[in-house]
């Protein structure tokens, strides 16, 4: 269980694991760290620029690779 403070204008992002896990050109994956550290640079933007921005890096991450598992991303602004 865990808790966290929120404030008006914060952004709360939850994703799947298909995200995470998805596999780039190189044979790496995503992972939830580089996941969170994308949030957290895209916060500031707006509900759509983040949706774009999230699909721009995931698609260039994946490269020629195949997408691996079904991917969804909930956010919501307070």
């Amino acid at each position: 269980l865990h808790s966290q403070t929120i404030q008006k204008n914060d952004v709360v992002i939850t994703m799947s694991d298909g995200f995470s896990d998805q596999f780039g050109d190189g044979g790496k994956k995503i992972m939830s760290k580089r996941f969170k550290q994308w949030a957290s640079e895209l916060s500031h933007l707006g509900m759509r620029e983040i949706k774009t921005e999230l699909e721009l890096r995931f698609s260039s991450w994946m490269g020629n690779a195949e997408q691996i598992d079904d991917v969804t991303i909930f956010a919501v602004r307070i």
